[in-house]
This record gives C-alpha cells, sequence and structure tokens, in this order.
C-alpha cells in the first residue's frame, strides 16, 4: 500500500486514519466497500465521542463546585486569622482543605484538557460542538 509501518501502526491504535487513497486499496485488499471501512469507525468515534462530552459535563459540573468550595475554604482560613486571631497552627487544617480542594480542581482542568487535546479542540467553538 506504499506507506510505513508506523502509519499502519497508527491507524490500527486510532491515532491517525487512512486518507482516501489508502481507504480505496484497503477496499480492494480486503474486499470490502469503502462505505462498510468507514462505518465501522463511524459508530466506535460517535460512542467514543458521546462518552467524551459525558465526562466533560461531569468535569465542568466538578470544577464549578470545586472552585466555589475552594474560594469559600480561603475565604474562611482568612476570616480564621483576621476575625478571630488564630495562630498558624490553628489554621493549618483549613489551608490543608484549601489546597486539597484546589488539587482536586486542577485534577479535573488537566483531565478535561487531555480529552480535549485526544479530540483536537481547539477553539470554544470547537468545545461547544462537541
Amino acid at each position: 500500500m506504499y506507506v510505513s509501518r508506523q502509519t499502519v501502526s497508527s491507524w490500527e491504535n486510532g491515532k491517525t486514519y487512512p486518507d482516501g487513497q489508502s481507504l480505496l486499496l484497503l477496499s480492494e485488499i480486503f474486499g470490502a466497500s469503502v462505505d462498510s471501512l468507514i462505518k465501522g469507525d463511524v459508530e466506535t468515534m460517535n460512542e467514543t465521542i458521546e462518552r467524551d462530552v459525558v465526562i466533560i459535563r461531569r468535569l465542568g459540573t466538578a470544577m464549578i463546585a470545586l472552585a466555589a468550595c475552594t474560594v469559600a475554604a480561603a475565604i474562611w482560613a482568612v476570616a480564621q486569622v483576621e476575625i478571630w486571631g488564630w495562630k498558624g497552627v490553628q489554621v493549618v487544617p483549613t489551608l490543608l482543605l484549601t489546597l486539597v480542594l484546589w488539587a482536586c480542581l486542577m485534577f479535573c482542568s488537566h483531565w478535561a484538557e487531555k480529552i480535549k487535546r485526544f479530540h483536537d479542540l481547539a477553539t470554544y467553538r470547537e468545545v461547544l460542538d462537541f
């Protein structure tokens, strides 16, 4: 088919897809129509996209909740110091809670970005259309 092993490996691993000429050659080699070669992948891609859309929506909701809780915990830590005059050791649990919430927020954000990169979503419009 005049393609490298790496190209075929990329096709097999779902990193890239064959171009039109390669699809025609594959259809001749396997005795299948181009339509049948593409439709199987389309169904798989639709399932993957639907699953990832649900994940991104849930991550968005989680990020909003985590951001609100992080801000609330930070405000609470400031209130403990400024209003009640608590010293460093007494405020440590609240600061740790704020840090943990922030870390969870960053994890969710990274996960959403990873999904967006996997589907090559670069613009806000593409994300909304996805």
